[in-house]
């Protein structure tokens, strides 16, 4: 994948984030699921599906799945499991030897992690 394709994904998974922190819950009284800043959210959507459309095609299941989240107005939920589905685009998009190297580097910090687990309920 292009770098300047990849920096693009980075940018859109940093404004994601920041569709996130603007989450508000409802007003008392009112069942739903909290909501987040609606405009900020429709352009993240708008520009993450652009996005996908263009690096893995409209056919995608990623561009499919975003697509679900983005029928109504934007709630917290639908931003959390659109962020997750923009994620998953941004591995899949990466060329076999970055995703391998991407687990790999997961793999030996959740090995590094059960070590110092393990050291530490032996220190106790």
């Amino acid at each position: 994948m292009e770098e300047r394709v990849l920096k693009r994904f980075e940018e859109m998974l940093a404004l994601g984030k920041q569709v996130l922190a603007t989450r508000r819950s409802p007003a008392p009284g009112h069942i739903t699921s909290a909501f987040v800043d609606v405009q900020l959210a429709n352009q993240w959507f708008t520009s993450s599906l652009n996005l996908i459309s263009r690096v893995l095609g409209e056919n995608s299941e990623h561009y499919q799945a975003m697509k679900r989240q983005f029928t109504n107005y934007p709630k917290h939920p639908k931003v959390e499991q659109a962020f997750g589905i923009l994620e998953a685009a941004r591995d899949d998009a990466l060329p076999d030897g970055s995703r391998d190297r991407r687990l790999d580097d997961y793999f030996f910090a959740a090995v590094h992690h059960l070590h110092v687990i393990a050291w530490a309920s032996d220190v106790s």
